[in-house]
């Protein structure tokens, strides 16, 4: 009794792993690739945001140095979390910030718009989109 018991085990088993020939067998779905997203995808996308709130920041309620500094320390604070060209461009556009007073009086948008357009390259080169707003010049 314990022998057949032990048989049939063994028997059982063995055919368990087995299938007919020709049997289809299940197909397992392969992975689902996931989209390479860049490490600077979130700085980039601070620095979006910072960009759209400076035309705000001048010409809002309250005071346009409080304002404009207050964008300077968003883009900072989004150079903290990037890395490569990104970070250093958001770096150099921070070192190079402009007065407010300067933008408002002297309507000098050059250099700003170049700073912001070179992190902009930065960004989409690393395969971070990003949206960059610039100053209108006349």
């Amino acid at each position: 009794m314990i022998r057949a018991a032990i048989t049939a085990t063994v028997l059982l088993a063995a055919l368990t792993g087995c299938t007919a020939a020709g049997a289809e067998q299940p197909e397992t779905a392969a992975p689902t690739p996931t989209p390479e997203i860049s490490a600077n995808q979130e700085a980039c996308d601070a620095f979006s945001s910072a960009t759209a709130a400076m035309s705000d920041a001048l010409t809002g309620d309250g005071n346009a140095n409080d304002g404009w500094a207050a964008v300077r320390d968003d883009i900072d604070a989004a150079s903290l979390d990037a890395t490569g060209d990104v970070k250093d461009r958001l770096e150099t556009l921070v070192d190079q910030w402009p007065k407010a007073s300067d933008l408002v009086v002297y309507r000098n948008f050059t250099e700003i718009n170049q700073a912001l357009n070179d992190v902009g390259r930065a960004c989409e080169a690393d395969d971070a989109a990003v949206d960059v707003y610039t100053f209108v010049t006349e």
